[in-house]
């Protein structure tokens, strides 16, 4: 296998795993704050990660959101549609860092 492909390989692998810690860390207590204003039921969520489907959609939430993105900007690039005409330098910044070339 080429480096290139395994440091692609390798990439993805760092954003699914940046975001499934930030899903089991960090998102279920953002969640659960907004939704029940104290965090008393935060130990029920893990509880519920063997046995429940939707415990687990919503760790994988922020890995989800993040492909999204990354397909909105891949479609728009694709389509050569220009949407940032005033900050070309950030988008191709942005671009590069999400998508590798």
């Amino acid at each position: 296998m080429k480096t290139e492909v395994k440091q692609i390989i390798a990439k993805e692998w760092l954003f699914f795993i940046l975001c499934l810690i930030i899903g089991l860390t960090v998102f279920p207590v953002i969640l659960i704050y907004i939704f029940e204003g104290n965090l008393k039921y935060l130990s029920s969520f893990y509880e519920h990660l063997l046995s429940d489907i939707v415990a687990w959609i919503v760790i994988m939430i922020p890995y989800l959101l993040f492909q999204v993105i990354r397909l909105t900007i891949w479609a728009i690039t694709i389509l050569q549609i220009n949407l940032l005409d005033s900050y070309p330098n950030l988008f191709k910044k942005i671009h590069n860092w999400l998508i590798p070339p």
